[in-house]
């Protein structure tokens, strides 16, 4: 469909006039940035946790190797239970296990990167 305006433009009488560029930068969203100081500080938060409950800080000074053992055993048996299932749910499983593995790994990586190198990287949503 052809549209042909041969008059003027008529406009409401209350209407705004804006720039190319104010129609062109919206802020909105979150963001959140990422930095030494803010890994320093999520470690900080997460051991003061840890050791406020004297029986896991107890258990895992007494007992780490054990808990490793245990966490790879689990994630062995885990594994070899997504590979038993067959058909498109095993494909989904699979496939769901693989990506969280992904980007835990991913994650894990990124802020390596930001924590040696002293950067900062910001996230936006």
């Amino acid at each position: 469909m052809e549209m042909c305006y041969d008059g003027a433009l008529v406009m409401p009488s209350n209407y705004a006039v804006m720039s190319e560029d104010e129609m062109m930068y919206v802020d909105g969203g979150k963001a959140i940035t990422i930095n030494r100081t803010t890994i320093r500080n999520a470690i900080a938060s997460v051991w003061a946790t840890i050791s406020g409950i004297s029986t896991i800080a107890w258990l895992a000074n007494k007992s780490a190797g054990q808990i490793g053992k245990l966490i790879g055993k689990a994630a062995f048996s885990v594994g070899k239970a997504l590979l038993r299932v067959k058909g498109f749910a095993g494909f989904a499983l699979q496939s769901a296990a693989c990506a969280i593995a992904g980007i835990v790994a991913a994650c894990a990586i990124t802020i390596g990167i930001v924590y040696v190198t002293n950067s900062s990287m910001t996230i936006g949503w």
